[in-house]
């Protein structure tokens, strides 16, 4: 197993990564172990990288189109409830190439998340969004060194 990043929530553990037979998912410790959430990750590069929360739900947020056969463009939320995945608004996707989401934070019941948009050797641009449901708003884009 391989953790990209951990999480607690309501008296639980979470992590994200990949599992045994190379799944890519959310996965909850069961006292020995992760036991792997609701499917694999699928399409676009298929890596996850970020970790967070939103409504009382794991959100996790890399490049793939789909987890668990649900439609999910880079970002998704995990139901405790329903036990199943759904997308997160329209998710985060950046209109001619790429996007990897990288980092994920709640902060004044706003969920944020960093990224790239586009590919990073033709762009090279740090981008950040906020949610408030079910809607993403773009934040200021900040041009790194080219070197």
């Amino acid at each position: 197993s391989t953790v990209s990043g951990l999480l607690t929530l309501g008296g639980e553990l979470y992590a994200n990564g990949y599992w045994a037979g190379n799944i890519q998912t959310l996965g909850r410790w069961n006292g020995a172990d992760f036991t792997p959430l609701g499917g694999t990750i699928s399409g676009g590069v298929q890596i996850l990288h970020a970790l967070g929360a939103y409504g009382g739900q794991p959100v996790m947020g890399g490049s793939f189109t789909s987890v668990g056969g649900t439609p999910a463009a880079n970002i998704a939320r995990w139901n405790r409830t329903a036990d199943a995945w759904s997308s997160l608004g329209s998710g985060i996707a950046y209109p001619g190439g790429a996007s990897v989401v990288h980092a994920l934070v709640l902060h004044d019941g706003r969920l944020y998340a960093g990224g790239q948009p586009g590919r990073i050797a033709l762009m090279r641009l740090l981008a950040a969004a906020s949610i408030q449901w079910p809607r993403w708003f773009g934040l200021a884009d900040c041009g790194l060194p080219s070197g």
